[in-house]
């Protein structure tokens, strides 16, 4: 009995055989389509297929011009020559018709390129899973910026707040040693003025007994 063996997914955009880009794990949307080329995604086909529309409508307006070089035009109709006026409106409906066959010749040929940009646009799974990565992504980015903010504003309170405290602590200290300074200064001036201060302003002191009978 032989197992079946799983296929790889590939990646979406036209010529590209990378491998797509795994599903994020427990993710509600679809799997990814394309690989991690970034180019490779829904706008990158739709511009791809794009300018394949537009080359070949180049391709097909260069090989009508080459054909019409060749003498493969169409050679001039009665509608060149002047008609009466009962035949003109004839002529008009034939080069109506003319040019709506030509527009749905050219319709056709341009409806499975139209087809092809349809179905990428409405493809609003894998667009939607790109945006929701992106989008986490980005608010992931955010986060981590706000959170480096605070630490970095937290850490500048920190240091205003140790600022402060060292200021009040230094001008207390610096007031506590003026006010020491200033009592010492008082109380040196104090004694010194009372060494110098002469004989006859100190205070007289009373004599003793014995003192006053020597003197008598």
């Amino acid at each position: 009995m032989t197992q079946a063996t799983e296929s790889i997914p590939t990646c979406a955009y036209p010529g590209c055989e990378n491998r797509a880009e795994p599903a994020e794990p427990g993710a509600p949307a679809a799997a990814p389509q394309y690989c991690a080329n970034p180019d490779h995604n829904s706008l990158g086909v739709f511009r791809r297929l794009r300018a394949r529309r537009k080359q070949r409508k180049s391709e097909r307006e260069e090989a009508k011009s080459v054909g019409t070089q060749n003498g493969s035009s169409i050679a001039p109709t009665a509608a060149d020559v002047p008609e009466p006026a009962p035949d003109r409106a004839v002529d008009a409906a034939m080069q109506s018709r003319a040019a709506l066959v030509h527009l749905l010749e050219r319709l056709s040929a341009d409806l499975p390129g139209y087809l092809e940009e349809l179905a990428v646009i409405t493809d609003s799974a894998v667009a939607e899973a790109r945006i929701e990565a992106i989008t986490r992504a980005a608010a992931e980015q955010v986060l981590v910026a706000e959170r480096r903010a605070l630490l970095a504003e937290q850490a500048a309170d920190l240091a205003v707040t140790e600022l402060e405290k060292a200021e009040a602590q230094f001008a207390a200290q610096v007031d506590r040693i003026r006010n020491e300074t200033a009592d010492r200064l008082a109380t040196v001036r104090a004694q010194s003025s009372t060494e110098i201060e002469p004989e006859h302003l100190r205070p007289a002191v009373a004599a003793t007994p014995l003192e006053s009978a020597e003197n008598g």
